[in-house]
């Protein structure tokens, strides 16, 4: 014969096959039928149309958050309050070197020329001064 197939079955296991693609066609089918074009049940929608969601802004989370930021500027403009009445206790030089080794950035090297002294003075000058601040802010 032309034809010889890999694996003889018999008319029962044929049968049985038969059955089994018969029966994935008809499950194939009655999805396709029911399918839910949106995924509303599979959790799927938000991900494929968030258009259709509003956001949601819940008035008591974004009143909360609004306390804790205000508690937060409070506690900045306090801290920037003690700051000030520390560097108002310090003596002018150390404070003017310290302003501007801590917020100009400038180097012990830079303010020395500035003031026409010596860099060591300098330098002593801003660890006193950064000691002193320490100090007195733990004090306050």
């Amino acid at each position: 014969s032309r034809y010889t197939p890999f694996v003889l079955l018999s008319m029962a296991q044929g049968k049985v096959i038969i059955d089994d693609n018969r029966e994935t066609h008809r499950c194939e089918m009655r999805d396709a039928r029911h399918l839910d074009a949106f995924c509303y049940e599979d959790d799927l929608f938000e991900q494929f149309h968030n258009e259709a969601f509003l956001d949601f802004v819940d008035p008591f989370e974004l009143r909360e958050a609004e306390e804790i930021a205000e508690r937060k500027e409070l506690q900045r403009l306090r801290e920037i309050e003690k700051v000030r009445i520390v560097l108002s206790m310090m003596k002018p030089a150390q404070e003017r070197r310290l302003y501007k080794f801590v917020i100009e950035g400038k180097s012990c090297r830079e303010i020395a020329v500035e003031e026409g002294t010596y860099h060591s003075s300098v330098s002593k000058s801003i660890e006193a001064a950064k000691k002193s601040f320490k100090k007195i802010y733990k004090n306050l």
